[in-house]
């Protein structure tokens, strides 16, 4: 299985990167924006958490905390979205 390296934009930096190494971000448009790595970071320290930020993964539906991009239930990191989300959106 051969992956596609689709070149999409970082919504902040706006460098080039691959879409298996963005992260997607959503707005009140329901508009998919782009992050890179290097910017979520940047944007964790920001907003005050030292490392944790509240994530969740569109592919396993899973809800968690942590500082590593990746899920841990279903591993992946591809649609891990730093996000809100309410138990009425999961529904």
């Amino acid at each position: 299985m051969t992956l596609l390296r689709i070149p999409v934009e970082c919504h902040y930096c706006k460098t080039n990167i691959e879409r298996r190494n963005a992260l997607t971000v959503k707005n009140t448009e329901n508009k998919q924006l782009f992050q890179c790595f290097s910017c979520f970071r940047q944007n964790l320290t920001r907003a005050g958490a030292p490392g944790k930020a509240n994530l969740y993964c569109e592919r396993c539906r899973y809800k968690f905390t942590s500082s590593k991009l990746r899920c841990p239930y279903c591993n992946q990191f591809d649609a891990v979205i730093k996000a809100e989300v309410k138990l009425k959106d999961l529904i």
